[in-house]
């Protein structure tokens, strides 16, 4: 009986910031690894959201919950612990694909590494390609 409960306590423990790294398979200094370990702040999550079984790690949810606190719906509503979009498991794999995450820095925040703007409406030449 003790064991059942203990197995039960640790189940529904927010995973640690290494389990989330190798569960995402993050290079390490990659800037998706830096992402992930600013974003460990669960007291922002709901505690059912544990082992809900949706396919967001805990650290997007924080970040997503971070960026859009308004988003948080009434509490007797049925979906008040999970509002999230639905394409924010797309943006998760994006990020899995893409670790340098180009171009995600917050809105008003630049890198200084952009690459100049292209000109729309032109076609712009490939190296060694016909026009």
């Amino acid at each position: 009986m003790a064991r059942e409960r203990q197995s039960s306590r640790k189940s529904r423990q927010w995973p640690s910031v290494e389990e989330q790294l190798r569960d995402s398979r993050v290079v390490h200094g990659s800037a998706l690894e830096q992402l992930i370990r600013d974003n460990q702040d669960f007291e922002l999550l709901h505690p059912d959201e544990v082992n809900d079984g949706l396919p967001i790690p805990p650290w997007l949810r924080v970040h997503w919950r971070k960026q859009h606190p308004e988003e948080v719906p009434d509490a007797s509503s049925p979906v008040a612990s999970y509002p999230y979009p639905d394409v924010l498991d797309s943006v998760y794999e994006w990020m899995r694909i893409h670790q340098d995450l180009p171009r995600w820095y917050g809105e008003g925040q630049s890198t200084g590494n952009e690459p100049p703007e292209k000109p729309s409406g032109g076609r712009s030449r490939g190296s060694g390609g016909a026009a």
